[in-house]
Formats: structure tokens, C-alpha cells, sequence
């Protein structure tokens, strides 16, 4: 059980770091 909350984690942590790479994308065709 303890595992499987481990993963979920693992998931949303990716989602965020995804979210991030899109938004220096934008910032970066800005400059």
C-alpha cells in the first residue's frame, strides 16, 4: 500500500515537471 502511494507521487511529480518544460518553452519564444 505504502508503494503504490509512493507511485502516485512519482506521477503528479512528472505532471509538474512537464507543466514546467511547457512553460519555459513559452518564456523562451517570448525573448
Amino acid at each position: 500500500m505504502k508503494r503504490r502511494r509512493y507511485e502516485e507521487d512519482q506521477e503528479q511529480q512528472q505532471r509538474e515537471e512537464e507543466e514546467d518544460t511547457s512553460d519555459n518553452k513559452c518564456r523562451r519564444e517570448d525573448y
